[in-house]
């Protein structure tokens, strides 16, 4: 059996994240609800999840960001 994946609990904050928050900043906000995690985790979650930004988004504008997006 898998054990639970922390992140799943915030799932739905994240995709409501996702455009209008850089990478960093989805980080400090999970951290203030009392959820630790480093960027490249949640890059790494991000990429499992299929989330993509959409084209002109704030958050799109940082090189974790466009190092998922050139991964396309």
């Amino acid at each position: 059996m898998t054990p639970p994946d922390p992140f799943d609990e915030h799932k739905n904050d994240i995709q409501a994240m996702i455009n209008d928050y850089t990478n960093k900043e989805i980080v400090q906000e999970l951290l203030q609800r009392g959820f630790q995690a480093s960027q490249r985790s949640l890059e790494r979650r991000l990429q499992i999840w299929g989330f993509w930004r959409q084209p002109g988004a704030r958050g799109i504008n940082t090189p974790v960001s466009e190092a998922l997006i050139n991964r396309r």
